[in-house]
């Protein structure tokens, strides 16, 4: 009778997933956002039927590449087929595989992270990434369909919500659907770096060692080779290039050695040709937009002319598709716009700094008279210069149980609340969006950086205007916050 029991329950945990997507009906409702556009990629990687030039990658690849111009300068039609670095480098690999054939050019381009340079597969955004078009996901191995089915219950739940409040998952800005073009081109306006701190995340330690110890990247790299091979007998060429890397993420031990070391043991690991020099992927800091791995417009003219550029040798063409000198030079950072109103600075300790949108104040503590508040607002603007980030620990040993962030707070560090026993509640002024603040997110963690939430109490919510709640809940940094997020 016992076993009988337990293997009931057992069929119940498998059945319920489906039994509950089943009570809210088959219609997806991630079709039509950022991840959504998985299905879009798909589809047009499989309608091709000629020669085609397929680009694998991350979110680098879907904010990195202008497809026109490629096919424009190759001859040959592009499918820009990077989203999304949770997805994971096999997932996207994976689906790819069966549409590659005879006369076909892959160029692999993962990031530079542990997250994209493993087998790391996220089942809770693969299940709302195939949720347009299921049927991709029988190009997935085993293990990999079975964690869908315990996404699948998350999924419903998500679900149900969504049709109870009659809304629909947050899509807009640079994180919408809609600004992909028919390539799969991330087409939102970018002309400047948004970002208002660069993460030191990126060191070049990946290697393939002959040590008798099997790592995450090794078993990668074994992943990548097999696909090569696979490809390769059926007349494909594969090609391994890099993403798009801000200078100014590079880590204090990272040098020139350490790049070559780490390009030549990718050459010898890898059974496709490295057809990129790292050193003309690693791009000056006004080239990028929001992620030390998104270009701007500008930064998507210079990577891909230098792609392009790639290809055209490996095809015994060594003409420039563009002089040097006619790319366009990095547009920096955008002036920001100073909000709110001047404020005595009564409680905070600051230190004035400067990058190419001008002086600013960061938040690096509180001064005796601070530390006993029990109600803290960050000033907007200490003689006439605006408080735009907050340094960790900068709350550490305060009494302080709720914080109001200032207008113009447009960075959070790592462990910004952490030491902070007090605190319950952080507030985000009215009218601001995900996008406005930046925060560590889960690239920065796969980084081994620390997360704005890092040694702050574990009872803090953060709390946003109601109509901006699905938008923080969805954004790709502040996603990680997710169960702290709580609409006022």
């Amino acid at each position: 009778m016992k076993k009988t029991v337990f293997t009931l329950l057992i069929l119940l945990s498998l059945i319920f997933p489906f039994a509950a997507l089943a009570a809210v009906g088959a219609k997806p409702v991630y079709q039509d956002t950022f991840v959504g556009e998985l299905a879009e990629k798909y589809d047009r990687l499989y309608s091709l039927d000629e020669p085609k030039i397929v680009i694998i990658g991350g979110s680098s690849v879907a904010f990195g590449i202008d497809s026109a111009m490629m096919e424009a300068k190759l001859g040959m039609p592009v499918v820009n087929f990077g989203l999304y670095a949770n997805l994971g480098t096999k997932m996207m690999i994976e689906l790819a595989t069966d549409a590659i054939g005879e006369g076909d050019i892959v160029i692999l381009a993962p990031e530079l992270n542990a997250q994209t340079l493993s087998l790391y597969f996220n089942a809770e955004t693969a299940a709302q990434a195939l949720d347009g078009n299921r049927k991709m996901r029988y190009a997935l191995d085993a293990d990999d369909r079975v964690s869908l089915i315990g996404a699948s219950f998350r999924l419903a739940l998500d679900k149900i919500s969504y049709a109870t409040r009659g809304t629909a998952p947050e899509n807009t800005g640079a994180y919408s659907k809609e600004v992909f073009n028919e390539y799969g081109d991330n087409t939102f306006d970018r002309p400047y770096n948004v970002m208002t701190a660069v993460p030191k995340s990126l060191s070049f330690g990946f290697l393939v060692e002959d040590d008798g110890v099997t790592t995450e990247y090794e078993q990668f790299i074994d992943f990548v080779n097999a696909f090569c091979d696979k490809v390769s007998s059926r007349g494909a060429d594969v090609y391994y290039s890099f993403a798009p890397m801000d200078e100014a993420a590079l880590t204090a031990e990272t040098d020139e050695e350490s790049i070559l070391l780490y390009y030549n043991n990718l050459r010898k690991s890898l059974h496709c040709r490295v057809i990129s020099d790292p050193f003309a992927y690693l791009m000056d800091d006004g080239y990028f937009y929001d992620t030390v791995f998104h270009l701007n417009n500008a930064g998507v003219t210079v990577r891909t002319v230098n792609l392009i550029d790639d290809v055209k040798r490996e095809r015994g063409d060594f003409t420039v598709t563009m002089a040097k000198a006619d790319l366009p030079s990095p547009p920096g950072y955008a002036v920001k716009e100073i909000l709110g109103t001047e404020t005595e600075n009564l409680f905070f300790l600051l230190n004035k700094t400067v990058d190419n949108s001008g002086e600013y104040w960061e938040v690096v503590g509180l001064n005796a008279q601070g530390k006993t508040q029990t109600t803290l607002t960050v000033p907007d603007i200490v003689d006439g210069i605006p408080v735009r980030s907050i340094l960790p620990h900068a709350f550490d040993g305060a009494a302080v149980r709720e914080i109001l962030l200032g207008l113009n707070i447009t960075r959070l560090e790592g462990e910004s609340f952490a030491g902070a026993e007090a605190l319950r509640k952080v507030t985000v002024p009215e009218g601001k969006r995900a996008g406005d603040i930046s925060v560590p997110g889960t690239g920065d963690k796969e980084a081994g950086l620390a997360l704005m939430t890092d040694g702050a109490n574990s009872l803090m919510k953060i709390y946003v205007d109601a109509s901006a709640y699905e938008d923080f809940l969805g954004e790709y940094s502040w996603e990680i916050y997710g169960s702290r997020i709580r609409s006022k």
